[in-house]
């Protein structure tokens, strides 16, 4: 049998939520939400909005949960309060409808004894030496209130996230590449370690620009590249430059490895695991897919396969691939049979890489 205080508890439970709704559908704001609304979710991974979703979920929760013991505890305390909190919830539930009839006079009157309300506690809290929000949620986001969602679709606050996210996995994943990408940016590319004698730094400066546009204009009918130069030219930097500044557009990307795919794969199939934090599917079918030193993976028949298939799927999806290597053609030739290197030349524009080791010359 339920107690008394079960049943208040239950009843003050019911008023909370009640109260929580009323501030998110904004009685008292007059914000426009649809300048902070992203109406459409572009190329976002649905797992990684889904995951972005539960966290801000949860953490609404816990702050819903710990405003609701709060204000408990103060009304507990403070028993003039308490009376025009309940008066004040009382009027709302009997002339609710009223925030949503046509009659605009009946809406202002509404608000106007909604606001006489809020005054009168605000002048309890003073007396008090409280701030007039010390009963209000302190949430993250002021525009959806932190549900991540305004209007049906993603928040500009869960976009961040999403972001945030993104870009901390292709750190993870970047990592198992012994690549540091917190200095990696377009900014952080110098020209000057390229020599001038043999117009080498006039070359690169076209490449840098060529991709600093493919980044900016990239959507998923941008062309394929592949980047062929030596070791230390600039071409992991340049490719990773690109992938970041595509995630910030709302895309997104996976940076990997040939090795590491081979690996994956490899693990996937026999084993049932995966090093990264994407499998196989989202390989072939991400925004961008950045496949870094090609040809030096172990040369075999599965690898080659694997990689052979991996590229050739993304091109039967039309989706964009940026293909990294230390190979000319004719090495391709010999270390990948003659299907693989004839869809990468009829299907990838060639940027060539020129100069010294870049990591020699910083070195010294």
């Amino acid at each position: 049998m339920s107690t008394r205080s079960d049943i208040l508890l239950g009843v003050y439970w019911a008023e909370y939520y009640f109260y929580i709704y009323l501030n998110f559908i904004g009685i008292m704001s007059l914000v426009e939400f649809d300048l902070y609304f992203i109406g459409e979710e572009m190329g976002y991974d649905p797992d990684l909005v889904n995951l972005i979703e539960k966290r801000i979920f949860l953490k609404k929760c816990q702050k819903e949960a710990e405003n609701f013991e709060k204000r408990r505890d103060f009304f507990s305390k403070n028993s003039d309060a308490a009376e025009v909190n309940s008066k004040m919830l009382k009027f709302i539930s009997n002339t609710f409808a009223d925030v949503f009839n046509k009659n605009f006079k009946k809406k202002i009157k509404f608000q106007e004894q909604y606001n006489k309300f809020k005054l009168s506690l605000n002048e309890i809290l003073r007396r008090k030496g409280l701030p007039s929000d010390f009963l209000d949620i302190k949430y993250d986001c002021g525009f959806c209130n932190d549900s991540g969602k305004i209007n049906g679709g993603l928040c500009k606050c869960a976009v961040s996230l999403i972001k945030k996210e993104s870009i901390e996995r292709l750190c993870n994943d970047c990592a198992l590449s012994d690549v540091s990408l917190k200095s990696i940016s377009f900014d952080s590319f110098s020209l000057d370690f390229y020599p001038t004698e043999n117009k080498e730094r006039d070359i690169m400066r076209g490449v840098f620009g060529f991709c600093k546009s493919y980044a900016r204009d990239f959507d998923l009918s941008s062309n394929s590249l592949i980047f062929v130069g030596a070791t230390g030219l600039g071409k992991t930097h340049l490719s990773i430059s690109i992938l970041k500044h595509i995630i910030k557009k709302g895309f997104n990307g996976v940076y990997v490895s040939s090795p590491n795919i081979v690996q994956t794969v490899r693990k996937n199939k026999f084993i049932g695991e995966s090093i990264f934090s994407v499998d196989e599917s989202k390989l072939s079918g991400c925004d961008l897919l950045i496949i870094d030193d090609l040809g030096m993976e172990f040369n075999s028949k599965f690898s080659t396969s694997v990689v052979y298939n991996l590229i050739n799927s993304r091109i039967l999806k039309s989706l964009p691939t940026i293909l990294s290597t230390n190979l000319y053609m004719k090495e391709m030739e010999t270390n990948y049979n003659a299907g693989l290197v004839s869809r990468i030349i009829g299907n990838f524009k060639r940027l060539g890489f020129v100069g010294n080791d870049i990591r020699q010359a910083k070195i010294l």
